[in-house]
């Protein structure tokens, strides 16, 4: 088969075992996403190589930033001290609800 698929597409684990090599292919033709499903539920994701690593690049750069933010504010004696990473992952959680 030649035929693209849509830029996204959901495709039973089944399908996708059978077929890897032409989701790939489609994959890396049009910069679409294919969602591996197992059990009614997104399992992978199949994503183009260069959309990957401009992902981690973005990434990267998102976690420089928001570590660049967490030293200026204790730079300005902000901020909060843990003695334990239970108190951290407690105080995480909080912020979550």
């Amino acid at each position: 088969m030649s035929t693209i698929v849509n830029r996204d597409q959901n495709v039973p684990i089944s399908e996708f075992r059978t077929r890897v090599s032409y989701f790939v292919d489609n994959v890396e033709q049009s910069r679409g996403v294919v969602v591996v499903i197992r059990n009614s539920r997104p399992a992978a994701m199949l994503v183009e190589s260069d959309q990957y690593e401009e992902f981690r690049q973005w990434r990267k750069e998102k976690f420089w930033e928001g570590a660049d933010e967490a030293f200026e504010e204790m730079d300005k004696g902000g901020g909060k001290s843990f003695d334990t990473a239970e108190e951290l992952i407690a105080d995480l959680h909080n912020e979550e609800d």
